[in-house]
């Protein structure tokens, strides 16, 4: 009851609140403008929906992730992250149902969970290498380079989908391996000892 008690007080926060509600905009009127006017048409909506959805969520989970201040604070940013993943997974759901995609629905689904924790230790191994030379400053800048980063190798490697845009279009192992390895990092933050409210050094 009380790790719900304080997922509810993140959720409640007026930033959190922002985020959900531009997300579930943003998500409805790109399932509305994508679904075909006509059924003679094939239905693209995931396609368009879901990489849009799970790149926003990934982008939102390295900047908390770099700007976290405790393990409490991360910790239930990212479980709040994780909540607006569940509240938009009915439109993808919904939307999957009818694009019949190639990638197996437990890979469109399970991946997601996985790269947006992924993301979220990016921030934090960001936010420590920045305050470690004094430019957490720097931090904002730092994070865009990172997104053009792993922009900019994945069209160098088009055999390594490193960004979710493109990890949800097909099964990959190599993208399956970086997120787990990523995870394992992530994992310290489901320690009971985030409840203490320890700062990061």
């Amino acid at each position: 009851m009380l790790w719900l008690t304080q997922l509810h007080k993140r959720l409640v926060q007026s930033d959190m609140q922002q985020i959900t509600i531009v997300l579930m905009l943003l998500a409805m009127a790109i399932l509305a403008m994508s679904w075909p006017a006509s059924s003679s048409l094939a239905n693209n909506s995931w396609y368009v929906l879901e990489p849009f959805k799970l790149s926003l969520l990934c982008f939102l989970a390295l900047v908390y992730g770099t700007f976290a201040i405790s393990l409490r604070e991360a910790h239930f940013s990212l479980s709040a992250l994780f909540f607006l993943n569940v509240l938009t997974l009915p439109l993808s759901l919904f939307s999957y149902s009818y694009s019949f995609p190639s990638a197996p629905l437990l890979w469109a689904v399970g991946i997601g969970f996985l790269d947006i924790a992924a993301f979220f230790a990016l921030g934090q191994l960001l936010m420590r290498l920045l305050k470690s030379v004094r430019l957490m400053a720097l931090a904002p800048i730092s994070i865009m380079l990172l997104v053009m980063g792993v922009v900019g190798l994945e069209l160098r490697f088009p055999t390594l989908p490193l960004s979710p845009y493109t990890s949800l279009l097909q099964t990959s192992l190599s993208h399956l391996a970086i997120a787990m390895l990523l995870n394992l990092y992530t994992l310290r933050l489901i320690s009971p000892k985030i409840l203490q409210d320890e700062a990061f050094n």
